[in-house]
């Protein structure tokens, strides 16, 4: 899907019950397992993970029914098996070959929070966008809505 990262930025903030989400599930083509749109109880937990996987591994996050957090998978064991494809479509450019020095110029900003080896985050209002890192290398990258 084009522009993944900004229909995902979309998504953040609104409840599960708003027309976009039924929209969102259409344009990609993908179903999230075990996902009943309907049920109050699925998603008015602490934390409702829902799992996507043909448009780019991606997990979007539901805290009490509010879509709050994206977790998307750039270079995990399972896209170097070959099992599930890589998210695409970072910020500004991003690639999973960057650096951190690479991401931090293509953001242009420091990061407000950062572990030497493990991860760089930054706030980019109204969002925390935190890159995770293995042995140097891209691993993880995670959005979180923080109004």
């Amino acid at each position: 899907m084009e522009n993944l990262y900004s229909r995902l930025l979309d998504l953040l903030g609104k409840r599960y019950t708003d027309p976009i989400f039924p929209q969102f599930i259409a344009d990609i083509g993908e179903q999230p397992d075990d996902c009943n749109w309907s049920d109050p109880v699925l998603f008015n937990k602490f934390d409702t993970p829902l799992v996507f996987y043909k448009s780019g591994h991606f997990s979007l996050r539901f805290r009490y029914g509010v879509a709050h957090h994206i977790v998307a998978s750039i270079n995990t064991p399972m896209i170097r098996s070959g099992e599930v494809r890589p998210f695409e479509g970072l910020p500004a450019g991003i690639v999973a070959s960057d650096s951190r020095s690479e991401i931090e110029a293509k953001l242009k900003t420091k990061p407000f929070s950062s572990t030497e080896g493990r991860y760089d985050a930054y706030y980019i209002e109204p969002y925390v966008l935190t890159f995770n890192f293995e042995n140097e290398r891209l691993f993880f990258f995670e959005i979180e809505f923080r109004p």
